[in-house]
């Protein structure tokens, strides 16, 4: 009930936002999950295959039930067969011109072999098996919102930066026309800090339709109308614990999706050596059918009626070893499958040390660039004074410009490879949907 509620919310802060008036919303990281979960049409998709493997499953069941199956059949002559006594001119009827013929037929299975209970076992792999293909979706989909999440903020931040460096050069182009006035600048330095300052609003643009295709690429896997405004909270504030890098590949070692599938796999192939297995052993099943005739020799005018009950065993007596040869097929892609677990493995281990390395270089930079902007901030209000009293260029003051634009930028990089970094380590380890579904 709880999560229908935020369901309903959520959907009406969308709709809100895509009104003939949209109205201005934060969305907070879990809240843009939460709605790509619901949206999204990847997801959808994996959630019908696992709907359509219940069902299956369910199927399968039947087959240890007794099957009930009712044939009809009409025949018609165009003569009617008959004997003739010899010595006598009499033909007596073996039937009429019409010959009907009704059977209801009752069959249950006995003993298969194992055969009908592996099947059964095998759908519930299946069903498993598209339960884990839609925790890897569901994971993906998150990752590319926080992606993508990240990406408009990093954008956001640039464009700040951008919109900082115009304004410090327009400033700049108001003083080096009061020094040009006052015989100190020269045309030269007007002409190159305006230059400066259209590359300035170029690079604004560019800061611009960065955020415009950032936004766009929200949408798309949110599953959005394009007329939606996206306002997103910043979450420049999450620090991380942290974890030993041994301690990361265990944890994916045990959570990782992927290890699940191929050993779901793995068992799925050796419920398939079963069935073929049975094979070896007789298929026994009890068969009750009532017949009814009418036009035949039985019953020519009237209906007989007949009851059968009858027991079969019907197996293989010489099939040139191909049940054998199935086996041998199925126990050398089982050897596939553990050698495919060994290289998962492997992978998971090298993702693993690639994201916790990604993650401590983000850090570090962070530190760095903190330390770089500040020295930058410096370093323009330096060169501003040195311009003023004629001890700088214009270069100097337009070069400390552009390096605090660059620092900034880099900083603003560090500051959400950072996060991004860790939420790849946590998928990395498998547990990034349990931390955002944790607070749903």
């Amino acid at each position: 009930m709880r999560k229908s509620a935020i369901i309903l919310v959520l959907l009406f802060a969308v709709i809100s936002l895509c009104g003939e008036e949209p109205q201005e919303r934060l969305f907070t990281l879990q809240d843009s999950v939460k709605i790509a979960l619901e949206n999204n049409l990847d997801i959808k998709t994996s959630e019908q295959k696992i709907v359509q493997k219940k069902w299956e499953k369910e199927d399968s069941k039947t087959s240890f039930l007794p099957k009930i199956v009712g044939t009809f059949s009409w025949t018609h002559l165009d003569k009617v067969p008959s004997i003739s006594v010899p010595g006598m001119p009499i033909k007596i009827e073996m039937s009429k011109n019409d010959i009907y013929n009704a059977r209801v037929t009752l069959s249950q299975p006995i003993f298969t072999g194992g055969a009908l209970s592996s099947q059964y076992e095998m759908k519930k792999q299946e069903l498993d098996i598209a339960h884990g293909e839609n925790r890897l979706t569901t994971q993906d989909v998150i990752f590319q919102v926080i992606q993508a999440y990240f990406s408009i903020l990093k954008a956001s931040n640039f464009h700040q930066a951008a919109t900082a460096l115009v304004n410090q050069r327009q400033a700049h182009l108001v003083n080096v026309k009061k020094l040009f006035d006052a015989g100190l600048a020269t045309k030269a330095d007007i002409l190159k800090t305006e230059v400066a300052l259209a590359d300035a609003r170029q690079k604004l643009v560019e800061t611009e339709n960065m955020i415009n295709l950032a936004k766009e690429n929200f949408k798309t896997i949110l599953n959005f109308p394009y007329s939606c405004e996206i306002n997103i909270e910043d979450t420049l504030t999450r620090v991380w614990e942290g974890k030993e890098l041994e301690a990361w590949k265990q944890i994916a070692i045990k959570n990782r999706e992927e290890i699940k599938q191929i050993e779901r796999s793995k068992t799925t192939l050796e419920l398939a050596k079963k069935i073929v297995k049975s094979g070896y052993y007789p298929n026994i099943a009890f068969v009750l059918s009532l017949q009814g005739e009418k036009g035949t020799s039985s019953g020519l005018n009237s209906w007989y009626q007949n009851i059968s009950a009858l027991l079969t065993a019907n197996f293989d007596i010489w099939n040139w070893q191909s049940t054998k040869k199935k086996i041998n097929a199925l126990d050398s892609q089982i050897l596939q499958i553990e050698t495919q677990k060994q290289k998962i493995i492997n992978l998971i281990n090298l993702e693993i040390t690639s994201s916790y390395l990604n993650l401590i270089s983000a850090q570090e930079k962070i530190k760095v660039m903190e330390k770089a902007v500040e020295d930058a901030q410096e370093n323009v209000r330096i060169n501003d004074l040195l311009r003023r009293e004629g001890l700088a260029t214009t270069t100097d003051v337009l070069d400390a410009q552009t390096y605090l634009f660059q620092t900034k930028a880099s900083y603003y990089q560090a500051l959400y490879d950072y996060q991004i970094a860790h939420y790849q380590l946590i998928k990395a380890s498998g547990q990034l949907i349990d931390e955002f579904l944790a607070t749903k």
